[in-house]
C-alpha cells in the first residue's frame, strides 16, 4: 500500500508542477493542453500497477546461509 500512496504523490506532483509552470509562464491553455495531465495520470496510473504487479509476482529466493 505504501508505494502506491508514493507512486500518486509522485504523479499528482508532477502535474501541478507542470500545470504550475505552464501557467507562470503565461502560456495559454487549450482544451488539447488541458487534457494531457488527465491522459498522463493514466498512463502513470496504468505503469505503476504493471511495476508493483510485477514486483510482487517475483518469487522470493530463499537465504543463503
Amino acid at each position: 500500500m505504501h508505494e502506491s500512496s508514493v507512486i500518486v504523490v509522485t504523479m499528482l506532483f508532477s502535474i501541478v508542477t507542470a500545470i504550475g509552470f505552464v501557467g507562470w509562464a503565461g502560456l495559454v491553455l487549450s482544451s488539447l493542453t488541458s487534457a494531457v495531465p488527465v491522459v498522463v495520470m493514466v498512463l502513470a496510473v496504468a505503469r505503476s500497477i504493471h511495476i508493483i504487479s510485477a514486483a510482487c509476482s517475483q518469487p522470493v529466493e530463499p537465504a543463503a546461509s
